[in-house]
């Protein structure tokens, strides 16, 4: 299990939890689905704290389920009569992780959907790491996964791809965002955190913090931002941190772009609109992307990003 464990601290940092989390694992190893009493047989530590770790990551969910088996209506439950089972995907990262000791998204891939019989099966790590790159709070919705699908030379089978990543346990439709927002033009997917999780840790070491306001900057957004835009905003925010009118005509991005993280950046509450439609409240003000529009950054988003310029960390 020793294997196991040192794949999983690529992405979990706490040492207790990857040893629970690791002997939960090994109990898929032999089982398809295992109740909540064999888990609490083997959990030392808080068993709630390992299910919502376990949960958070996709890497074992609940049978339970309010509607459909779709993830956002499974109920996660911590009693004797639960019962839980991995996704495709994770099963097999996790098979291989045991017996490598390297956590290793591409292989788990490509070994998943040779074994599913996908005749594209070579084109899959990369059409999931594109997939992956263009999520928003770990959620895509159709369109963006047809243009990733396009770059990767699917575009005609977009459909397809869809309903075998379902399959894999890659991705599943957020149903429950799509009843609330009737009018939505493209349907809505959460993507499996724990695929391709291994880039989470990876994907800035080769900035140097020290030399680098804008690699600090971007690792920390990498938190809640996708690598690109994270990269993106840093590049904005750097420079104008102490700016109290950040106007659009100060950032050298191209339209599109500027207008996307814009976006992103207001609906986190990192910037925020100078300009008001009726009143001061954050919803009152207006989204300009032409290059009049202007900016502001919250006093206490300031102090966060100040203290990260300085240490390379939120606090």
């Amino acid at each position: 299990m020793d294997n196991l464990k040192n794949a999983l601290k690529l992405f979990i940092s706490t040492d207790d939890s990857v040893s629970d989390i690791a002997g939960v694992l090994s109990l898929f190893s032999k089982y398809h689905r295992v109740g909540y009493a064999a888990l609490a047989a083997i959990v030392s530590g808080d068993l709630n704290d390992t299910l919502l770790s376990l949960w958070e990551w996709k890497l074992v969910m609940p049978v339970s389920s309010s509607h459909c088996s779709e993830w956002d209506y499974r109920v996660l439950q911590a009693t004797p009569t639960e019962i839980y089972e991995m996704p495709n995907i994770s099963k097999v990262l996790m098979e291989k992780a045991t017996a490598t000791g390297r956590w290793d998204s591409t292989a788990a891939i490509r070994e998943l959907f040779q074994n599913m019989g996908e005749p594209e099966w070579e084109k899959m790590p990369e059409l999931v790491l594109n997939i992956k790159q263009d999520t928003r709070h770990n959620t895509i919705n159709g369109a963006r996964i047809g243009t990733a699908c396009k770059r990767c030379g699917l575009g005609g089978k977009t459909g397809a791809m869809i309903a075998i990543l379902k399959g894999a346990g890659i991705i599943s439709p957020k149903l429950a965002a799509l009843n609330a927002s009737p009018k939505s033009k493209s349907p809505l997917y959460e993507f499996n955190p724990c695929v391709y999780a291994e880039k989470a840790n990876r994907k800035f070491t080769k900035l140097d913090p020290i030399q680098s306001k804008d690699g600090k900057l971007a690792k920390a957004l990498s938190l809640i931002f996708s690598e690109r835009d994270a990269f993106l905003l840093a590049g904005v925010l750097n420079g104008n941190i102490d700016t109290n009118r950040l106007p659009i005509s100060a950032t050298d991005l191209a339209r599109h772009d500027i207008k996307e993280i814009l976006l992103l950046a207001f609906d986190e509450r990192i910037l925020i609109p100078i300009d008001p439609r009726s009143g001061p409240a954050w919803e009152d003000k207006i989204l300009d992307f032409n290059h009049e529009g202007r900016f502001f950054i919250p006093p206490a988003v300031k102090a966060v990003l100040d203290t990260i310029c300085v240490t390379g960390h939120t606090r």
